[in-house]
């Protein structure tokens, strides 16, 4: 739908062409009306016109002058003239103003009706022609992440995995590819140094490395391809390979060119890169050749800053043996926290010098594993309690990534290991100290105290002791005869009913403990305190 704005001194001319013309048959929804210049203005400045229907001469700024400020301010509106004068210099600047035509009065309506017609039409073409130069603009914009769109869809096979498919797809989404075309996949995966950084961060990490490839292969040295984010730390590269070009020159240049790419990588971005450059292949063989290289990453847990080839066989020794951590449990329930941290690194340092495969470096981390959840049990912690932050949940998901990532994950384990020893060490004897308080009446037994705070007898015997020097039957002993004192000589409690409330229902027992530890009987010691306060 479109606006007209009626601009004319006289006003019965305007409303004989509001009633004269079909508005409503071409498209017009909105007619304003204006009778000078400065009105006209006013009715741009608070609505939108399409067309303007103007006569040439009026008080008070003539049509010319009007339409010559519109073109300044508003380019897009057209303009027809209505006049009483078929004078050739009125036309004549019309014209040259931009009007679309020069129509005599009185209006015959059905000519104007034409005019106004080949006008909407002339709008339309031109906000098609706008479109279009916008839609090839944004095309042009795009086009890198329609490309990488399209082999992110062969790779997870929505683009099913045949030559003639593939050229079709590409064809559809006007991306430019040649069903013969070699291409090369190269495998970029990385390792940033803060592991426990930001999603943000990690995706920055991906992009400087994205743009520093881009710059070394296409910018530097004109080779033609895309790269693509796949996984959270890994890139693929796929470079269009000229048919001319030998494979085994290309293969060496490339080989080159990413050992200096990892190189400044590293240094730039303080990141640990691997690379590992594919085959020659086709883009229905895409996927078998992006699954070899990933599987070849995932064996290599070794090596870091590298560059591989798919035939290169990454040598490891099968002589490494993984040692028997049942005595790093004893250390670590004795507090030989470092002593454990620094014989794992010198192994797994020893590992990485001479070589060692994923599987090798998962049953080693399976055998610590299984370590220090037994400690864990040993001192009464339970293990989901100290693994569940979220630095330990990231560590835990890398530990097997690489032998730098498992020591890191050892590490950190053991530091938590530590630090909820001395925080249960503290709770414990807390828990402790209010469980024998509030039954003091009772006949309780270590036995007990251990089960309230779900710990072995021996170990939670061990931990008392080094925490508040003497061991918890001792300890119970002395709070009941404490209590037993302060009964005596501030209430008029028997003996007996003394005995029965620090939890002793023999009561020669009682007096049997009591003289023991206070070198007289519980009658004896109320009457001492009588004395001394007559």
């Amino acid at each position: 739908m479109y606006s007209v704005l009626i601009v004319d001194d006289e006003i019965h001319a305007i409303e004989g062409v509001k009633d004269g013309v079909n508005w409503e048959k071409l498209d017009i929804d909105n007619v304003y009306t204006a009778n000078n210049f400065r009105q006209a203005k006013e009715v741009f400045d608070s609505h939108s016109v399409d067309i303007m229907l103007c006569d040439i001469e009026m008080p008070k700024g003539s049509g010319l002058d009007l339409l010559a400020w519109v073109r300044e301010s508003y380019p897009k509106t057209e303009c027809v003239f209505l006049t009483c004068h078929a004078d050739f210099n009125f036309a004549k600047q019309a014209l040259q103003l931009g009007s679309i035509d020069y129509i005599l009065k009185p209006v015959p309506f059905v000519e104007l009706e034409e005019v106004i017609k080949k006008t909407t039409d002339k709008i339309e073409k031109e906000k098609e022609l706008q479109e279009g130069s916008m839609l090839g603009q944004n095309w042009v914009k795009n086009q890198p992440l329609l490309v990488e769109r399209f082999w992110h869809d062969i790779l997870n096979g929505t683009i099913e995995s045949n030559l003639q498919t593939i050229k079709e797809v590409a064809d559809e989404r006007s991306i430019e590819l040649n069903e013969n075309q070699r291409i090369m996949p190269i495998l970029i995966s990385f390792q940033g140094e803060s592991e426990q950084g930001s999603v943000d961060e990690a995706r920055s990490l991906r992009q400087a490395l994205k743009k520093a490839g881009e710059e070394l292969l296409f910018t530097k040295n004109g080779y033609t391809g895309q790269i693509i984010r796949q996984e959270e730390r890994k890139l693929i590269v796929i470079l269009s390979i000229d048919d001319e070009e030998e494979e085994e020159v290309i293969t060496r240049n490339l080989k080159q060119l990413f050992d200096s790419y990892v190189n400044d990588c590293h240094t730039s971005f303080d990141c640990d890169l691997t690379c590992y450059l594919g085959t020659f292949i086709k883009a229905d063989q895409l996927i078998e050749m992006i699954d070899k290289l990933l599987e070849q990453d995932r064996n290599n847990i070794s090596f870091l800053n590298k560059v591989f080839t798919i035939d290169e066989k990454i040598v490891i020794d099968a002589t490494v043996q993984l040692p028997d951590m049942s005595i790093w449990s004893v250390m670590l329930q004795e507090g030989n926290y470092n002593k454990v941290t620094e014989e794992a690194s010198n192994i797994l340092e020893k590992m990485y010098n001479e070589g060692i495969d994923a599987k090798r470096l998962r049953n080693f981390y399976h055998d610590f594993q299984q370590m220090v959840y037994y400690t864990l049990k040993q001192k009464g912690i339970q293990a989901h309690r100290i693994f569940s932050d979220n630095e330990s949940v990231h560590k835990l998901n890398h530990a097997c990534r690489s032998v730098k990532d498992l020591m890191e994950w050892f590490s950190h384990s053991v530091s938590r290991v530590e630090h909820f020893s001395e925080t249960k060490s503290d709770s414990v004897l807390e828990k402790v100290i209010k469980y024998i308080a509030a039954n003091i009446d009772q006949n309780i037994s270590r036995e007990d105290i251990a089960n309230e705070v779900y710990l072995n007898p021996d170990y939670l015997s061990r931990i008392f002791k080094k925490e508040t020097g003497c061991s918890i039957s001792e300890y119970l002993v002395n709070e009941r005869m404490n209590i037993s004192k302060e009964l005596l000589e501030k209430t008029d409690m028997s003996v007996s009913s003394v005995a029965l409330y620090v939890g002793y229902s023999n009561f020669s027992y009682f007096s049997k403990i009591f003289k023991r530890h206070l070198k007289v009987t519980p009658v004896e010691y109320r009457l001492n305190v009588q004395k001394r306060t007559s």
